[in-house]
């Protein structure tokens, strides 16, 4: 059986959000602006999640995969059996730098080598101390021209990383 690990961590970001803005406005502070709407939900990350693992298992590796919304926040995450812990970390790192410069971190990747500049459209990400990896591994969901989420992979060879990422993404288009 696959060790899994789940995470919906939206739903509560929502609950708790919603609980501390009624706070802030019963204090009589101005209530904080509310995120924008999840945009992924959970059976279409599980869709895109599934389809990489499918690519990962094919590739003979085992991995941690991450879709994030359009928020950066996890909409799931899976560690495949004998996948290392800090593939989970690295995966997120992918997810969230494919969202925050727009693109795909191959992209990213291969201008930084080079010395050439990209252009990206840089997103705004929850403040805090969190990774961003740009190595090949993470790729942005695009539906209707406008991003959605990403998806990141980590684990095995960067380049492997990216085609299960890019497994999970064409999943979504089928």
């Amino acid at each position: 059986m696959k060790n899994r690990l789940c995470v919906v961590s939206a739903i509560c970001v929502l609950v708790v959000s919603s609980a501390s803005s009624r706070l802030t406005a019963q204090e009589g502070r101005p209530a904080t602006p509310a995120r924008p709407p999840q945009m992924i939900d959970f059976a279409t990350a599980k869709k895109a999640a599934a389809a990489a693992e499918a690519a990962a298992v094919a590739l003979k590796g085992s991995v941690a995969i991450t879709v994030m919304d359009a928020n950066g926040d996890l909409v799931y995450v899976q560690r495949m059996d004998t996948a290392s812990p800090r593939a989970v970390t690295s995966s997120m790192g992918h997810a969230r730098a494919a969202l925050l410069l727009g693109i795909s971190d191959i992209q990213a990747y291969d201008a930084m080598k080079a010395g050439k500049p990209v252009p990206v459209m840089i997103s705004a990400l929850p403040q805090g101390n969190w990774e961003i990896t740009i190595e090949p591994g993470g790729i942005p969901i695009v539906k209707d021209g406008k991003t959605i989420g990403a998806i990141g992979v980590g684990g095995i060879a960067s380049l492997d990383d990216e085609k299960v990422a890019q497994a999970g993404v064409d999943a979504l288009t089928r």
